[in-house]
């Protein structure tokens, strides 16, 4: 299984000594191949659940698993290595390098350190960047900075920065809320193909759109995943 998660817990201290359960015995899995989308409203725990299963946020209580190997069992530089290597990030509001065009955006990742024997040469990245870049409708935008960019280019920036290395796992973090329909649609498609190719693909989102493309869709509430629905 691509990525576990079983009865993780989440509280955060609001003052007074009073707290706030944002998670709450949370269990899920999702497998290579596989879509879902978790819905719900602001505040409900969504992004909280994210930041946990990425390895950001480390949970009062439960497991969470990605390719077997117990998250929070690592140390943080650990962490950090699995997240380069096993993981790719999108968020709502996109966390573009301003100062960087599009193209040195996506080739961003390639930056950081990254474990022996997953480094890619300098030329494998650039081509892989080009190639992610045509494919998101970006090509004539490759020399452009965020700041010259619609809404949905920056998103479809973000999209293709965290596939550079095409990671095992996707975790997306309200990636359409921005978004028009047919920004959206691309959006939405992309990591639909990227499932189709093996990946997996988390998406936790209030879109309604979202689970027209998904396999699943759990809702989260008060920190609670209650239903599920499985996609035709």
């Amino acid at each position: 299984m691509l990525l576990q998660a079983k009865q993780a817990v989440k509280r955060f201290s609001t003052g007074s000594r009073n707290e706030v359960t944002a998670v709450n015995d949370v269990s899920l899995e999702l497998a290579a191949g596989e879509f879902l989308a978790i819905q719900g409203p602001s505040g409900g725990g969504k992004s909280t659940l994210l930041l946990m299963l990425g390895g950001l946020l480390r949970p009062e209580s439960g497991t969470i698993k990605i390719n077997g190997r117990q998250l929070y069992e690592l140390s943080s530089e650990e962490r950090a290595a699995l997240r380069a290597t096993e993981i790719g990030f999108v968020f709502q509001q996109f966390h573009l390098i301003p100062y960087l065009t599009v193209r040195e955006n996506v080739l961003a990742p390639g930056l950081a350190p990254r474990p022996a024997g997953k480094v890619l040469a300098h030329a494998e990245l650039e081509q892989r960047a080009d190639e992610l870049i045509n494919s998101f409708g970006l090509e004539s935008r490759a020399n452009h900075k965020p700041g010259e960019l619609s809404t949905g280019e920056r998103q479809r920036t973000a999209l293709a920065r965290a596939l550079l290395f095409s990671p095992p796992l996707l975790l997306a973090d309200e990636p359409t809320g921005n978004l028009d329909d047919e920004n959206a649609r691309i959006v939405l498609t992309a990591m639909k193909d990227y499932c189709a190719a093996g990946g997996g693909v988390l998406l936790v989102t209030h879109d309604a759109r979202a689970s027209e493309f998904a396999d699943r869709t759990l809702t989260i509430r008060d920190g609670e995943l209650q239903t599920e629905n499985v996609s035709a």
